[in-house]
């Protein structure tokens, strides 16, 4: 094998950077605090597995929109996954 092709590749386990686009219920969620709304939210962040979690709390009433959610995940300007959900307020 040309050890130059060999020192391209990266190991299973490397870091990459993962962006994770999360579009609110209904389009918006008020941030009471600050009375900014928010449509949607964008966090990039690295996994070193090939395995990633994501994961979405209400620690906040405000937080809880009803509605669908939906979630993506993107790598290198490509998209992963597209997952969405509906959130209901007893």
């Amino acid at each position: 094998m040309d050890s130059s092709i060999e020192s391209l590749e990266e190991p299973a386990d490397a870091p990459v950077t993962i962006e994770r686009v999360t579009f609110f219920a209904r389009g918006a969620a008020e941030i009471p605090t600050t009375g900014e709304t928010i449509y949607r939210e964008e966090v990039v962040g690295q996994t070193a597995s090939e395995r990633s979690r994501t994961r979405l709390r209400f620690d906040h009433p405000w937080e809880l929109v009803p509605g669908l959610w939906r979630f993506e995940l993107w790598y290198a300007n490509r998209k992963l996954m597209d997952e969405s959900f509906t959130v209901v307020v007893p």
